[in-house]
């Protein structure tokens, strides 16, 4: 718990730096980086004495080389969502894309093609789990019905 008190300090005895630290890294990644910060034991913030006494120098000097620290090896937030990013397959757009274009593809054969026996045989050869995509399954459906429809058996 001192990184959190480090961070309380810095926050209460410099609101201005600490908001600039925030949107720049984002409390968690700060929290992160001074649970590794060898001084986080040191004083930080005032010691109790009389009232009106001043802040103690060496609580001042703490907290700059704290923030130092922070600045020196935190990743900015920029960064983090990128790596978050690409965790999560950051190509999304992409695979989306390419999603849509199959599912054209797929939806444009069952237009043109007017037996049914043969539509699922392409469909098949065109993509194996064509019935798992709910699109094409619906499209492939509708035209069996109708099919069925226009000539009873």
């Amino acid at each position: 718990m001192p990184h959190r008190n480090v961070w309380a300090c810095i926050y209460t005895y410099n609101r201005a730096t600490a908001n600039q630290l925030s949107r720049k890294y984002g409390e968690t990644e700060i929290l992160r980086v001074l649970q590794s910060y060898p001084a986080k034991s040191q004083h930080h913030g005032h010691r109790s004495g009389g009232r009106g006494d001043g802040e103690n120098s060496a609580a001042t000097t703490n907290r700059a080389a704290a923030v130092a620290y922070i600045n020196a090896h935190a990743r900015p937030l920029a960064a983090v969502e990128a790596k978050r990013e690409t965790k999560q397959g950051g190509g999304g757009r992409n695979a989306r894309q390419r999603n849509q274009a199959q599912n054209d593809r797929l939806l444009e054969l069952i237009r043109t093609v007017n037996h049914l026996g043969n539509l699922q045989t392409q469909l098949d050869a065109a993509e194996p789990g064509w019935r798992s995509i709910r699109v094409v399954k619906q499209a492939y459906e509708a035209k069996k019905m109708s099919r069925q429809v226009r000539f009873p058996k």
